[in-house]
């Protein structure tokens, strides 16, 4: 649309436009004064050549939420914008008092009692959206208002997006359900870490949080946090106050620089791709939403970068001195099975966030061919299948253990295997790896979530077991060590050069990755694991894989399957 198809500039005596207030990412917000009611109005042009009925998408959906943590939708009207010097579609909204939540994170950290009123409004607004078909798709930092009196507004939606959940499909419908439950719950792991809660409560419930499925669960667990700081005060009351612990990847990893450097040092542009988000127009935007991420942190009118943004978001990693350089993805390709001789030793040089797809893909490469897929299907395979890298890779960046030093992630490849390990020991058994998930560092967990770097749910292990079945892989083994913890991918191995070990490991992975997916571990299931015959003698060997599984209590028959073994069903022992 060019300036010829807009109506010729009007004077417009129902709205009086004073200034512009803010520039997002997809339109202009102005103060403007609605002269009917003497009132005081936001009035939002889209930053597209839209027409009226391209605007009309955009403010209907909130227009129809009635709601107090959602703002309201007053009308839709041409007006004359006179920096534009010509009248554009454009929607007056309620005029709401405050910062964005972006802002916000920058200033003060919130009471306890702020937090509630925060968290609670945010999941309020969420699901009565939900409850009128709609979904918001984009709770992102900047569309959200908080008010002076501590109570959160959501001010926008994703326009871009397909919001009617009646026009979406079931699976659909549920997948943006639970896009806007991940929303809600990067949100709250924000409030709570910038609250006056203290951070052993917030570390305790943040497990919670991250495994919360739904909204009701998420408020189960905001409550259950401010429960818990509630008490936290009353016995800090008589027990003497000690320093609290900050966070390891909230230390600053480069402190007072200057807003110019913050964008000479971080990749923000990969930021923002990743988002799938336009690069915003004002440097001050690109800082409020990196503020509000906890990568940078206010210092005066200069910043502190964090450990956490310097780590996932540096362009070289060795700009912010030894302590952050050491932590780099560090490659190295042996000549052989052994250490004896090495062929490759390449640190990484990019932040975990931004440089992840290059590096899956560098490590990728350097795998050795698969020649029985080759042969089989008749085209070329890498020996690693690239999803199961590049989630041992996510899990290895996640969950290692930041507070150790002089280690860091390592991807060692040898000819029959690539082992990918991380500092830090895990909370969990190595065996329930496919089924649980329990993040050391679940505030980098979420934003790597939301980056696209990490599952949305569950550890990505799923996914291991299932490409290494696929691929007719050996079962990948996991290692919990003194100080590291190691997971490993096998090369193609024939079955009759399977170890015993091997053999019960990946009968374990399959009953397991039968139970998750709804279904049972059976004899064939068994079979088909392995390639092997439907003959009597492939039923007997996998029979026998079974028995000895079941003897090491790693699975057993499912109680509500058929009694005839022939047909017997299998689940994990632990169920």
């Amino acid at each position: 649309m060019t300036d010829s198809d807009h109506s010729p500039a009007q004077p417009d005596d129902s709205i009086e436009i004073h200034e512009r207030i803010d520039s997002g990412l997809y339109g202009s917000v102005y103060r403007a004064t609605q002269r009917l009611f003497q009132r005081q109005v936001a009035v939002k042009i889209i930053k597209t050549k839209m027409n009226s009925a391209d605007a009309l998408a955009h403010a209907a959906p909130l227009a129809r939420a009635n709601h107090p943590a959602i703002v309201t939708v007053y009308t839709l009207q041409e007006l004359h914008i006179p920096e534009l010097n010509h009248s554009v579609p454009a929607i007056v909204m309620e005029w709401v008092d405050g910062d964005t939540f972006g802002k916000r994170l920058a200033q003060s950290k919130f009471t306890i009692e702020q937090t509630a009123l925060v968290c609670h409004d945010l999941l309020d607004g969420i699901e009565h959206l939900h409850s009128k078909g709609l979904c918001h798709g984009d709770l992102h930092a900047g569309n959200i208002i908080i008010l002076p009196s501590g109570h959160a507004k959501i001010i926008d939606i994703d326009a871009n997006k397909e919001i009617s959940l009646a026009r979406l499909s079931l699976v659909s419908q549920e997948g943006a359900k639970s896009a806007d439950i991940d929303y809600c719950r990067g949100a709250i792991f924000k409030t709570l870490r910038h609250s006056s809660i203290p951070l052993s409560v917030v570390t305790d419930h943040e497990t919670i949080l991250a495994q919360a499925d739904s909204l009701a669960a998420l408020r189960q667990a905001v409550e259950s946090a401010i429960q818990a700081s509630s008490q936290a005060v009353k016995t800090s009351s008589v027990v003497p106050p000690t320093t609290p612990q900050v966070d390891w990847l909230d230390r600053p990893a480069i402190a007072r620089v200057a807003s110019e450097e913050v964008i000479s040092l971080l990749d923000t542009q990969a930021y923002f791709d990743l988002l799938k988000l336009p690069y915003p127009e004002t440097r001050a935007d690109v800082l409020s939403l990196l503020a509000s991420e906890a990568a940078i942190l206010p210092a005066g009118s200069n910043w502190d970068i964090t450990n956490l943004g310097a780590l996932l978001f540096a362009k070289r990693l060795d700009a912010f001195g030894p302590r952050i350089s050491r932590k780099a993805a560090r490659f190295i390709a042996y000549d052989g099975v052994n250490k004896l001789k090495t062929k490759t030793d390449v640190p990484g040089t990019r932040g975990y966030a931004v440089g992840f797809e290059a590096l899956v893909e560098f490590v990728h490469n350097a795998a050795p061919k698969n020649e029985y897929l080759e042969v089989a299907i008749r085209e070329e395979f890498k020996m690693f299948p690239k999803q199961a890298l590049r989630e041992l890779i996510a899990n290895a960046m996640v969950h290692q253990d930041f507070s150790i030093d002089g280690t860091a992630l390592r991807i060692e490849m040898y000819d029959d295997r690539v082992e990918i390990s991380n500092p830090g020991v895990p909370a969990i058994p190595a065996d329930r790896f496919i089924d649980e998930d329990l993040s050391r560092n679940e505030t980098m967990a979420d934003l790597m979530r939301r980056l696209g770097v990490c599952e949305r749910k569950g550890s990505g292990v799923d996914k291991v077991v299932d490409a290494a079945e696929v691929f007719q892989l050996p079962a990948p083994d996991f290692r919990v060590g003194n100080v590291r913890t190691t997971a490993v991918l096998f090369a193609h191995q024939d079955f009759t050069d399977m170890s015993k070990s091997a053999r019960i490991r990946a009968c374990y992975q399959h009953c397991v990755l039968q139970f998750i997916s709804g279904k049972r571990m059976s004899n064939q299931s068994l079979r088909e694991r392995f390639g092997l015959n439907n003959s009597g003698s492939g039923s007997a060997t996998a029979s026998q894989i079974i028995a000895a599984a079941k003897e090491k209590n790693l699975v057993k028959l499912d109680e509500e399957g058929a009694g005839s073994l022939r047909y017997a069903r299998y689940v994990p022992g632990w169920v």
